[in-house]
């Protein structure tokens, strides 16, 4: 006989683990696939370095990612995140930091 699935809402309670400590800016977003699952690696560069890099040469400089945090994500922790952030785009678009998508003419 199967399990009986209960299903209940959730209060979640989000806490910071080190308030003190201020967020790190996140460039960019790198994964990996791992069979069903994805790292997600959140990755930042040195805004000096990269300055002194873009200075010191003609061709395209070299500059270091650095990964500050690695997740990994099921896919339906990605699906939840796709969702995230669409809600950020969202709000970007509210307060008019990024535009709107123009409107597609038939």
């Amino acid at each position: 006989m199967p399990d009986k699935i209960i299903q209940r809402e959730l209060k979640i309670r989000r806490v910071v683990s080190a308030p003190e400590v201020p967020p790190t800016a996140v460039h960019r977003f790198l994964f990996t696939g791992v069979g069903r699952e994805v790292q997600l690696d959140l990755c930042h560069v040195d805004m000096p370095d990269l300055r002194v890099a873009i200075d010191a040469t003609q061709e395209g400089p070299e500059v270091t990612m650095n990964v500050f945090s690695r997740v990994m994500l099921s896919p339906e922790a990605a699906y939840d995140l796709l969702n995230v952030a669409t809600q950020i785009v969202d709000h970007l678009r509210q307060v008019g930091a990024i535009p709107h998508e123009p409107q597609a003419t038939h």
